[in-house]
């Protein structure tokens, strides 16, 4: 939600090395890939 509304202009994703949690953040990145160009979000890492 907060990628909507424009509140956020860098996202972090925190993982573990586990599979669920690495295709977990992948969907995320996913997500955050629709928003990229529109709102000027960008993806600073995975941690």
């Amino acid at each position: 939600m907060p990628i909507r509304e424009g509140k956020a202009k860098e996202i972090y994703i925190v993982a573990s090395g586990e599979m669920m949690a690495l295709y977990a953040a992948n969907n995320i990145c996913k997500g955050i890939k629709k928003y990229a160009l529109k709102d000027g979000v960008r993806l600073g890492g995975i941690i």
